[in-house]
């Protein structure tokens, strides 16, 4: 059943607002009168209780044209009718010019009430909607150029297969997930995969930095706030659990989150509901939470710094992202996903990595993981002219200076034997330009071919498990890629 639009009618005449009041209610709105702007505006709030706002110009205090100003600050979207006498109609038409909707005239006449009421109602209603719709379709068309899935998880080596078989396992439970891993190793990522793979993916994926948001607010961003809660408090505003409810909520740094603030989260975690600061009504939300951190919550608990309980509920389910240095295997994979990324975003075609370049990027540990690995593809690339990037177009510290990366650049800059150099080969072999799939591909196709078509060895190289390559192999010869059978192991 469809609700009667709520008027919020002010006007200091007592005989003319209650003949108004009576009028308005006969068309069946329902109608809250004032005799003045002051209080009027108390009852206002954010102007999301009101559908129409119907106000005289002439009042003492406040008049018509402030209160004007004002309800257009609370809600900037909430229609307001003016009431002049017929000798000031030039105030109502410099009033539409700063946002009012119309004007009645007095002596009020019924039908022409009844009309502009009803065609300011009915405007607003169309207005409202079509922004309604169209930023759905914004938000639905960003959430589905991003939504990748398990897509968006590059790599090859077993700690990522594992990985992803683990997240495709709990996308679909509706359990709390805790995701554990250095800095700069995608730990975001994987918490959009596991949204974009759940019954939630057409719903919003909200992140939010614990660390990054002052002690003081935190409370006010995850739960909202009503008006005049605080100094500054304004108007209502729903917080972050609010505006993800029905999708999935990142808690990001989840072991900054202060003490007290960690006893609230509990509370909702259990109960699936909250209040907003300075409320009274409970609010009940249905919000998937996946928190993330690079602390040891195990030692924070240890140090009375987080909460045992909160941890233990959050660790139900625990996804460890494995640092770069430990799947130095997938390094190959990730420069070409970079190069054929920043290719595009710097509209420099054909970009490509020298086999001794990706060398002495695959001996290095990678503390800053695969944000350090992007950030510095990037400055080569800016610092750069030609499409390729050889050894010498890395910075110092990743060039192949230091001792420890001499072996492994020796290794790559050895010229092969005659016989085993070819057109293929000699080629650089990580090109921008093409998707992420192919990349792999060719990577697996081509050391196939360097191991004589061993796929024990070849495994072995790629660092992934011998099944996990026949399988790939089984989707390729799919696919009408030409796969040449086993040699003996």
């Amino acid at each position: 059943m469809t609700r009667s639009a709520r008027i919020l009618l002010i006007d200091d005449d007592a005989a003319g607002r209650t003949a108004l009041r009576r009028a308005l209610q006969r068309m069946n709105y329902e109608v809250e009168a004032h005799a003045a702007g002051a209080s009027a505006l108390e009852s206002l709030g954010d102007g999301t209780g009101f559908d129409l706002v119907i106000t005289d110009i002439k009042m003492p205090g406040m008049d018509g044209m402030e209160l004007l100003r004002r309800v257009k600050e609370a809600n900037a979207e909430l229609p307001v009718i003016l009431i002049t006498a017929f000798g000031t109609i030039e105030n109502a038409v410099e009033a539409i010019s700063q946002g009012a909707s119309d004007y009645l005239t007095k002596p009020l006449g019924l039908p022409e009430v009844r009309a502009k009421v009803a065609k300011t109602l009915e405007s607003s209603r169309i207005l409202l909607e079509n922004r309604r719709l169209t930023d759905e379709n914004e938000r639905l068309r960003k959430e589905a150029k991003g939504r990748m899935g398990m897509q968006a998880l590059i790599g090859v080596s077993p700690a990522m297969e594992h990985l992803k078989q683990q997240l495709l396992h709990v996308a679909p439970t509706p359990s709390s997930v805790l995701i554990v891993g250095e800095s700069g190793t995608g730990k975001e990522l994987v918490a959009r995969a596991l949204h974009d793979e759940s019954a939630r993916a057409s719903r919003q994926f909200l992140p939010i930095n614990c660390a990054a948001i002052p002690h003081e607010i935190l409370e006010s961003e995850l739960f909202g706030h009503e008006r005049g809660a605080f100094t500054g408090a304004v108007g209502r505003k729903p917080g972050k659990f609010e505006v993800a409810s029905g999708g999935t909520l990142l808690l990001d740094e989840i072991g900054e989150m202060p003490l007290g603030m960690q006893a609230k989260l509990l509370r909702v975690l259990e109960e699936k509901s909250f209040m907003r600061v300075g409320g009274v009504d409970t609010i009940k939300v249905d919000v998937r939470i996946v928190a993330a951190t690079n602390a040891n919550l195990e030692q924070l608990v240890a140090k009375g710094e987080f909460r045992a309980d909160l941890y233990y509920r959050l660790k139900v389910i625990t996804l460890n992202i494995p640092p770069l240095r430990e799947r130095k295997e997938d390094i190959p994979v990730l420069i070409g996903h970079f190069l054929e990324r920043l290719s595009r975003e710097y509209e420099r075609p054909g970009l490509n990595l020298s086999r001794a370049a990706v060398a002495a990027l695959e001996a290095r540990d990678w503390p800053g993981n695969i944000r350090e690995l992007r950030n510095m593809l990037e400055s080569v690339i800016v610092l750069s002219s030609g499409p390729d990037l050889n050894l010498s177009d890395l910075p110092p510290e990743y060039g192949g200076t230091p001792d420890a990366l001499a072996p492994a650049v020796a290794a790559a800059t050895t010229p092969a034997a005659p016989e085993e150099v070819s057109a293929d080969t000699a080629s650089p072999t990580y090109e921008a330009g093409l998707p992420m799939a192919e990349l792999e591909k060719r990577h697996i196709l081509r050391t196939l071919e360097e191991q004589d078509n061993n796929r024990t060895r070849a495994a072995r190289v790629l660092g992934i498990g011998r099944r996990t390559l026949q399988r790939k192999l089984e989707e390729y010869k799919e696919e009408g890629e030409m796969v040449p059978p086993p040699a003996p192991d």
